[in-house]
């Protein structure tokens, strides 16, 4: 139990915070100090080790505590050579710069061989420690795995141990008497402790304090679910989407889980201060939190994961009666976990007999496994079902090995536990299924931090940023799956030993240019330039909806100055990440200046276009929304990046054009300066028409349109006398480059219109075509169909 007590520990503090740290560091509060207490006592401590772990017949809770107390003293010892190293540097490099000894012989005051010897006796000084510092560490690491190894091979004898089978009725004799012992002993204590005056005397002194963790324990487990209840509801009405379901599923979390558990916690703290409950009571009075966390908290999960409701995990596909039978299940296992954890902390370890222990846990074995089987053959179920419209299948293939899985571990659990493998099949069901718990976990505390994370956003303004932070919903993710992962492994069997070992691998970092990177570091780098990020996102939404609005600046203009803000913002970000994570680039400026000779000549055309986009963006000769025409193409440009340029052309093809190519080739920009643009229309009159006729009603076609500017006038030209018309051209300025087309097209029909009404033919080409035969005679053309004998 105690295992599945740290798996639950890692998982509350995994609720009280993002970034979970799985194992402190070792220097602990009764930890020696600069190895101050001296060799003597780390003989001691080290024989006696030594001693325990060549005899192999100390229980396991007396190797943690050695094993703990081994840790204190290593830990302290690398404390002193991480104190002690720097002045054995600075000694070492004080006396090589003194030069080799036989320099001293010219010296004739001595004086550099007195200061070579008072150095050198001064690194004596401190080497004396840091080897002694050593020789802990060594030592220490050494009688730590022996110790391990002693736990690791009892572990594996547990699990691999066969005893009696509990289908044997010949096996049940001595149960009967063995439960009533122990409900006895701790039933006793409460009687023998409430018979005694002076106990009830102080319970009666600490009524008051009694009384109010009862009156809290009891509005916790009661009356606080359905305020908050009521207050998700109202959240629901005025919110919608991630918000609300973020917000749903932290007030869920604290009305279903952590209030429960908080109110559990009251009531022990009621009896402990009564004083009614001693050794055998105590262990179930503190195995009862426990116990609620795991029947809470699989209520909990099970709202989330089977819901018909957009914010479950798992969208019911065959109605409310799949949803109930699911919720049921899930339910049923976690209490039947709570009840195993209360019936394993009632005997007494002085007097349990593990053949009989094992006995007791194989109904809850047995009834975990049914529930579980009940799971995934629902899970089966669901993703069989076809998927509605519009909603993926893509968890289908997930649910479906999840649901494999959970099929085969409550079908060997219980084979297991039947045959007499008792204690492996513990080991098997309740760490599968807390992992699939920490499965849904995950996506519920993943999904509820990220609403509450746009909601906050939003509600300073920034609800722009909160839907653009791609990256802080990356690393978020991220790190709430690593702060898992302790958890998982400790339901699995990992010790705290074992976690603490990793950690420290992990926290050495790993050397890149000779810069050692370590945990910390990145977990500071990372923090860091996500909060510039952030701040970098909300700059921007401030900017673009609150002060450029306020100038005089145009569309693009403004979107250039929050482009740069955002870029700016970034680069900045990324500075002071690094500074704060001391981090020495120096060596790595080295490297990185090697590799970009290389690497340039294949990057020059992004280079290329990158610098072009930063120009683009400061010069500003097309914006967002300009007409222009460039190599070849025309349309409206819709957005300006550091790398390309997208132009949406009037087929409402979009095209990506590179920057460079904007910068180096011809463009026109139609709408730079002002919208102002002159259309020519040409128009070809009959000979023998009245020029001046054609002039005027040319000028009142274009006059009385709406889209032609009177300043600069209409004016009709006319341009010679062609081969079989008299030419004009009308040319006039319209007000908006977007009627070029329609302006145009509605002239040309006002023309028609008036030369009809006045009598006036638009000539066009004609040709005679003569065919001649043999002996230069005409031949007559055949008559056209249907025309014979006209």
């Amino acid at each position: 139990m105690s295992r599945l007590r740290r798996a639950v520990g890692a998982a509350l503090l995994l609720v009280g915070a993002l970034c979970l740290l799985p194992v402190a560091p070792m220097a602990q509060s009764g930890a020696p100090e600069g190895l101050e207490i001296g060799a003597a006592e780390w003989d001691r401590l080290a024989s006696r080790a030594e001693a325990v772990v060549n005899a192999a017949a100390a229980s396991d809770s007396a190797l943690l505590v050695l094993r703990s107390q081994l840790e204190e003293w290593r830990a302290a010892a690398v404390g002193e050579q991480e104190r002690i190293g720097p002045r054995i540097d600075q000694l070492s490099a004080q006396i090589e710069a003194l030069g080799p000894a036989e320099a001293d012989a010219g010296d004739e005051t001595g004086t550099a061989a007195l200061r070579r010897a008072d150095l050198e006796s001064r690194l004596a000084q401190a080497n004396a420690p840091y080897r002694i510092a050593a020789e802990v560490i060594r030592r220490a690491e050494g009688l730590v795995a022996e110790i391990d190894g002693i736990l690791d091979e009892r572990e594996r004898q547990r699990l691999v141990r066969l005893g009696p089978s509990p289908l044997n009725p010949a096996n049940w004799s001595g149960l009967p008497e063995y439960l009533s012992a122990q409900f006895g002993a701790a039933a006793g204590e409460v009687a023998d402790s409430w018979s005694r005056e002076a106990q009830r005397r102080l319970a009666q002194e600490k009524l008051p304090l009694i009384l109010l963790y009862l009156v809290v324990g009891g509005v916790l487990l009661t009356r606080v679910r359905n305020l908050v209840v009521r207050v998700e509801k109202r959240i629901s009405r005025n919110l919608d989407g991630p918000d609300a379901q973020g917000l749903a599923l932290l007030l869920s979390l604290v009305s279903d889980l952590a209030f429960p558990v908080l109110g559990l916690w009251a009531l022990v703290l009621a009896v402990d201060a009564s004083g009614l409950a001693f050794v055998n009571s105590g262990r179930v009075m503190q195995a009862l939190p426990l116990a609620g966390f795991l029947a809470f908290g699989g209520r909990w999960i099970s709202e989330f994961a089977f819901s018909d409701s957009e914010a479950g995990l798992l969208k019911s596909r065959l109605g409310s009666e799949w949803i109930d039978s699911a919720r049921f299940a899930a339910r049923a296992i976690g209490i039947v976990w709570g009840v195993q954890v209360l019936a394993a902390a009632l005997p007494d370890p002085r007097t349990a007999q593990p053949d009989l222990d094992a006995l007791i846990a194989f109904p809850f074995v047995l009834a975990a496994s049914y529930f579980a089987f009940r799971i995934s053959r629902l899970l089966l179920a669901h993703a069989a079902a076809a998927p509605p419209e519009g909603e993926e299948g893509g968890w289908d293939r997930t649910v479906t090995l999840l649901a494999w899985i959970v099929t085969v571990v409550a079908a060997a659990a219980p084979a297991l536990a039947a045959i007499g493998y008792g204690d492996g099949a513990g080991r098997l069901i309740y760490p599968s299924l807390f992992t699939l718990a920490l499965f849904a976990a995950y996506f519920a505390l993943n999904r509820m931090l990220l609403g509450c994370y746009s909601s906050v956003l939003k509600a300073v303004g920034a609800g722009r940023a909160a839907r653009g932070a791609g990256l802080v919903k990356l690393v978020l993710g991220i790190l709430l799956a690593a702060a898992m992962v302790p958890a998982a492994a400790i339901a699995w069997g990992a010790s705290d030993a074992d976690l603490a070992e990793y950690w420290a691998l992990f926290s050495e970092g790993v050397l890149v240019g000779g810069q050692r990177i370590t945990a910390a570091d990145l977990l500071t780098f990372v923090a860091v330039f996500l909060a510039g990020a952030v701040a970098t996102n909300m700059s921007q939404t401030v900017l673009r909806n609150s002060i450029l609005p306020g100038t005089h600046l145009d569309p693009g203009a403004q979107k250039a100055v929050v482009t740069g803000a955002g870029y700016v913002g970034i680069v900045l970000s990324a500075v002071l990440a690094v500074s704060f994570a001391g981090l020495d680039l120096t060596n790595l400026a080295i490297v990185a200046g090697a590799l970009s000779v290389g690497i340039g000549f294949g990057l020059q055309a992004i280079v290329s276009n990158f610098v072009s986009g930063i120009i683009l963006l400061i010069e500003r000769p097309i914006n967002e929304g300009d007409w222009i025409e460039a190599g070849g193409i025309s349309g409206t440009v819709r957005r300006i990046s550091v790398r390309s340029t997208l132009i949406e052309t009037f087929d409402r093809a979009t095209v990506v054009v590179p920057n460079n190519d904007i910068m180096s080739g011809q463009v026109t920009n139609w709408t730079l300066g002002n919208r102002y643009c002159r259309i020519r229309i040409p128009v070809g009159v009959a000979y023998g028409t009245d020029p001046w006729e054609v002039e005027r009603i040319l000028l009142e076609i274009a006059q009385s349109h709406d889209a032609v500017l009177d300043d600069p006038a209409p004016a009709a030209i006319f341009m010679g006398f062609g081969s079989s018309s008299l030419d004009f051209e009308l040319r006039v300025y319209l007000r908006d480059v977007n009627y070029f087309l329609s302006a145009k097209s509605q002239i040309n029909f006002a023309v028609a219109e008036r030369f009809a009404e006045a009598g006036i033919s638009i000539p066009f080409p004609q040709r005679d075509v003569w065919i001649r035969g043999r002996g230069d005679e005409a031949e007559e053309l055949p008559p056209a169909a249907g025309k014979e004998g006209a």
